[in-house]
C-alpha cells in the first residue's frame, strides 16, 4: 500500500521480529516462475489493436459465480474499505483491502487514537479463540508512516464467518503504535491481498491459495466511476473471489506474468503521454490501496513539463477541461487512460491523480482499476486487465 500525503499506501519495507530481527527490503527481487501452465490465449483485436495483441477469452471466468463478493465503500474518493470479522464471537472491522501488501493488521485497544475518531480495536480478552505469539511486526511505508505491534492468531473471515471457505485460523498483526498520519485515516486496519511472501506466517490469502478454498484461486477487483458530486461515502465497487465480475467487467483480458508476488508487480515496456513517447522500461505494482498513479520522479518531471505544471507537488492542480491520454504497452497490448480517469474535482477545482515517488517502481492505483478490472491469478502467478462495461 502506498501513501503520498493522503493518497493511499505502497508498502516499502517490512520487518518481522522474533527472538532475532529480520529486515526485508523490497529490492532486487528474483523473477518468480509460474507454478501452473498458462492456458492457451485467444486473439482478439480490440479498439484498433493489432492482431499481435494478446487478448484472452475469459468468458468461462465471467460465467462462473463468485465464491464471495466483497462490497467496497468509497470514502472521499481516497479510500476503498470493506468489512471483515475477527475472533469468536466475531467482531467487525472496517478494512482497507490492499494488494500492495501481504500482512493484515488491526488496531489494539492500546493504540493511540485521534480525538473525535471512532475506531474498532482488537482485544484478545474479547475472543475466546485468540492466541498470542512471541513475534512482533513492524511495517514502514515510503511516506514515513510506521505501524508496529504484536502478532496474533485467531479466526479471520470475510463474508459468512460461519462458512469455512471464508474463514481461517491465521496470523495477523495487532498494532500498539500507529503513526499519527495513519491514525487519522477512516479505517480500522489493512487487509493484505498479496501472497507468496508470508515469511513463515499463515495469512488468510495464503491459506486459501494453498488449500484451494477459492476454485479457481483467482480474485478480481472492480472500482466504480467517481460520483458526479462530492460525497463522503458511496458504493465503491466489488472484489469477486473465484471469478471475474460478470456485471461490470468485459469477458476479454490481457494477462502478464507477475515478477514479485508480495505486491503484484509486473513489467511494462512502453509509455506514451499525449501522443509523445516517453523513455520507459519499468516495473509496475497493482495497488488497490493507492488513490493515484505513482510515477518515478524523473518521468514525473517529464510529464509535468508536457502539461506545463510544476513537478514539485503531489496530485497537482490542473484545469478541469485539460485533455490527457496516457498509454502503456503490457504484453503487446496498449492500455490507455484519459482525463476521465486521471483528473478529479468539483466546482471548477481539479487535480491530476498522479504523484512522484522515489525509485523506479510505478504504482497503478485506483484510477487504473476504475478503467480496467484487475484479475489476480494466484495459480499461474499472473495479473490480467479487462475493460469495464461503462
Amino acid at each position: 500500500m502506498t501513501s503520498c500525503g493522503g493518497i493511499g499506501f505502497v508498502i516499502f519495507i517490512l520487518f518481522i521480529v522474533n527472538d532475532a530481527t529480520v529486515i526485508l527490503f523490497n529490492k532486487n527481487r528474483p523473477i518468480v516462475k509460474k507454478v501452473v501452465a498458462v492456458p492457451k490465449r485467444s486473439i482478439f483485436p480490440v479498439d484498433g489493436e493489432t492482431k499481435s495483441s494478446r487478448w484472452e477469452d475469459v468468458t468461462w471466468l465471467v460465467k462462473k459465480p463468485p465464491i464471495y463478493t466483497q462490497i467496497l465503500t468509497n470514502l472521499n474518493n481516497l479510500f476503498y474499505v470493506g468489512t471483515i470479522h475477527i475472533g469468536i464471537p466475531p467482531r467487525p472491522f472496517q478494512m482497507m483491502f490492499d494488494t500492495g501488501s501481504t500482512l493484515t493488521w488491526v488496531r489494539s485497544k492500546n493504540a493511540t487514537h485521534s480525538i473525535g475518531t471512532e475506531r474498532t480495536y482488537y482485544s484478545e480478552i474479547l475472543s475466546r479463540t485468540s492466541r498470542t505469539t512471541r513475534r512482533k511486526f513492524r511495517i514502514g511505508y515510503d511516506d514515513g508512516v510506521v505501524t508496529y505491534g504484536k502478532l496474533f492468531t485467531d479466526f479471520v473471515s470475510f463474508g459468512d464467518y460461519y462458512n469455512p471457505k471464508f474463514r481461517g485460523y491465521v496470523h495477523f498483526g495487532v498494532a500498539d503504535v500507529i503513526d499519527e498520519q495513519a491514525d487519522s485515516r477512516p479505517y480500522d486496519g489493512i487487509f493484505g491481498l498479496g501472497y507468496g511472501e508470508s515469511h513463515g506466517l499463515v495469512t488468510l490469502m495464503e491459506r486459501n491459495r494453498i488449500t484451494s478454498k477459492f476454485d479457481p484461486p483467482i480474485f478480481s477487483v472492480f472500482m466504480s466511476p467517481l460520483p458526479s458530486k462530492p460525497t463522503e461515502s458511496t458504493w465503491g465497487g466489488e472484489i469477486s473471489f473465484g471469478s471475474l465480475n460478470s456485471r461490470w467487467c468485459q469477458p476479454e483480458a490481457v494477462f502478464t506474468d507477475v515478477i514479485h508476488l508480495g505486491d503484484w508487480r509486473f513489467h511494462a515496456n512502453q509509455l506514451q503521454f499525449n501522443g509523445i513517447f516517453v523513455e520507459f522500461e519499468s516495473e509496475i505494482s497493482s495497488d488497490t490501496g493507492t488513490s493515484a498513479i505513482l510515477v518515478p520522479k524523473e518521468i514525473y518531471k517529464k510529464i509535468m513539463k508536457l502539461l506545463g505544471l510544476r513537478s514539485d507537488t503531489q496530485v497537482p492542480a490542473i484545469k478541469c477541461e485539460e485533455k490527457i491520454s496516457m498509454t502503456f504497452k503490457i504484453n503487446g497490448v496498449r492500455l490507455s487512460l484519459t482525463e476521465k480517469h486521471l483528473i478529479t474535482g468539483y466546482h471548477g477545482k481539479c487535480n491530476l491523480q498522479m504523484a512522484p515517488v522515489n525509485g523506479n517502481l510505478w504504482v497503478f492505483g485506483t484510477p487504473m482499476i476504475r478503467k480496467y478490472c484487475h484479475i489476480y491469478d494466484m495459480s499461474s502467478n499472473r495479473i490480467g486487465f479487462a475493460k469495464t462495461v461503462y
